[in-house]
């Protein structure tokens, strides 16, 4: 995705706020522009009004991480395994444990 895909991801979440898909890929792009804090705003209405919505838990790690919030970015990263062992997606926990693990003890991760 390209920059020029920001005002299309907008007008679907005009159409429909509840589009996790276009909220996520949102966030996405504002973070390869450097533009943190709205991309932190998609992932944490991801985390507050979809929290089933799994692929948020580690952006919202990454982006806590570049915020310089690395404590909310465990707590992410923890939520976000919770959620996966409730799926059963045990892909999705153990990269959510490589990072929390990557967090908490560098030389180890």
């Amino acid at each position: 995705m390209s920059t020029d895909r920001i005002p299309l991801l907008l007008s679907y979440l005009q159409d429909d706020p509840r589009d996790c898909f276009s909220r996520y890929a949102l966030g996405l792009e504002y973070f390869k522009m450097n533009e943190l804090d709205k991309a932190w705003g998609c992932f944490e209405h991801l985390l507050k009004h979809a929290p089933d919505y799994l692929p948020a838990y580690y952006q919202a790690g990454q982006v806590l991480l570049r915020l310089n919030r690395p404590e909310e970015a465990a707590k992410a990263l923890r939520e976000g395994i919770v959620v996966a062992s409730q799926q059963q997606d045990e892909h999705t926990r153990s990269e959510l444990q490589g990072a929390l693990l990557q967090l908490e003890d560098p030389d180890e991760g």
